[in-house]
């Protein structure tokens, strides 16, 4: 058994906005579609307009199913000897680097994600190799938790 704590566990951000707005997209083709007076103009245009609606909204829906299966089955796991990411609902896979080949850790707040409090993180280690992970929560708090890892590393 190694003496490797866990500091810090963090999932992606609950980001649901895209697939949300297509999904209000898809609604109001589909109200459109019966909204619209039935002319002789529009009456060529109505069922397209009902049947995009139902693609968009059927698009939408599948957008948030990813969206949510994405948000619990990707991990970002500090611990006091190695920065670990855990993604994959049915094939799982693993990625980490030791807290002493980390070179850099970048934090990148888009403007949309600054806006919900959330960023993504890109960590560097010494050979090149990069885990990326994101968009989550407070990108900040992460940093410095792996910064404070990081310190204590080197002190023992």
């Amino acid at each position: 058994m190694t003496d490797e704590t866990e500091l810090c566990v963090s999932r992606l951000h609950g980001l649901f906005i895209m697939p949300v707005i297509v999904l209000i997209i898809g609604i109001i083709l589909l109200i459109l579609s019966y909204v619209i007076p039935r002319s002789l103009i529009f009456s060529l245009i109505l069922p397209f307009l009902m049947i995009l609606g139902v693609a968009v909204i059927i698009i939408g829906v599948l957008l948030l199913i990813r969206a949510v299966i994405k948000a619990f089955t990707y991990n970002l796991i500090i611990t006091s000897k190695r920065i670990i990411i855990r993604k994959g609902l049915f094939c799982k896979k693993e990625q980490d680097i030791r807290l002493e080949c980390v070179d850099g850790i970048n934090v990148d707040l888009p403007f949309f994600l600054r806006m919900s409090g959330a960023g993504k993180i890109k960590i560097y280690s010494v050979g090149q190799r990069k885990l990326k992970f994101g968009p989550v929560s407070d990108p900040k708090n992460i940093r410095n938790v792996i910064m404070k890892a990081l310190d204590a590393q080197r002190q023992q």
